[in-house]
């Protein structure tokens, strides 16, 4: 959360561009980019999931 924090603080236009993967987190940060400025090259895939969480007790 380091890396969105300093994205967000950035008063500049923030490009982000996938290469090849981009998951998890990764797909998380690329999609924080300024609107407009978010790239994925023809092949490059991104993977989104569902947040992991459960919930225990007796």
């Amino acid at each position: 959360m380091g890396i969105y924090d300093a994205m967000k603080l950035c008063k500049a236009d923030v490009s982000t561009v996938c290469l090849g993967l981009a998951a998890s987190m990764g797909a998380f940060l690329l999609a924080t980019g300024t609107k407009g400025k978010r790239y994925c090259m023809p092949n490059a895939r991104v993977m989104i999931h569902q947040p992991l969480g459960t919930a225990g007790g007796k």
